[in-house]
């Protein structure tokens, strides 16, 4: 959700500011108070909150795990700590437009583009 929502706010400044997607966050970091001009990724939180959504909880086994996925599968931190997770929970289906996340073999990558 965290992914998400920061996505969101990317997308909202890139639009909002008239700014290209590379050198985004850079960006953001230098002009800090045109955070506060944002508000899109606020509401999708809340909208996050009124969901029917379990979130499954992470903890330092799952994140040492996650550090195998990386070096096996070659995926950064939070896309090893996906598949990780969804491993240990016996999920296969992911939803995302991250072309990262074909070539694991025991999941099924759906992309809603």
């Amino acid at each position: 959700m965290a992914e998400a929502i920061h996505k969101i706010m990317l997308s909202e400044a890139a639009a909002r500011f008239q700014l290209q997607r590379s050198g985004l966050v850079p960006w953001l970091k230098r002009h800090r108070s045109h955070i506060a001009e944002l508000s899109e990724f606020h509401v999708a939180a809340a909208e996050f909150s009124d969901m029917n959504l379990t979130v499954l909880p992470t903890d330092a086994r799952l994140l040492e795990g996650a550090t195998d996925v990386s070096r096996r599968s070659l995926l950064l931190t939070n896309d090893a700590t996906i598949v990780a997770l969804m491993r240990r929970h016996g999920l296969r289906h992911l939803a995302t437009n991250d072309d990262d996340f074909d070539g694991i073999p025991d999941l099924v990558v759906w992309k809603p583009r």
